[in-house]
């Protein structure tokens, strides 16, 4: 995908409309599976936080997905705001 054009998926996006939705996992039951509150979930859930590698680790090995597919999601969302943010700074 294309960063410059087109938003990336969040952490959020993904974590919610492809594994807790489809596994009918609410965000109450998968914090206590993996070790966090329900409100850091939930904050997570609504863009109010940004993955920390160490919650990463925890979402990939529940998910058996690897921490690095977590990262990447968070990484190119946060280069994309980064560069609209720089964008808009130069007036385009």
């Amino acid at each position: 995908m294309d960063t410059r054009t087109a938003e990336p998926s969040t952490v959020a996006e993904i974590l919610l409309e492809e594994f807790l939705k489809p596994n009918q996992i609410s965000p109450g039951t998968f914090a206590k599976h993996i070790g966090l509150s329900e409100d850091a979930v939930i904050a997570l859930l609504d863009h109010s936080t940004v993955i920390s590698d160490g919650d990463a680790e925890k979402l990939g090995s529940f998910f058996q997905t690897g921490a690095d597919f977590w990262r990447q999601l968070r990484d190119a969302h946060v280069r994309w705001e980064m560069r609209m943010l720089q964008d808009a700074k130069n007036g385009g």
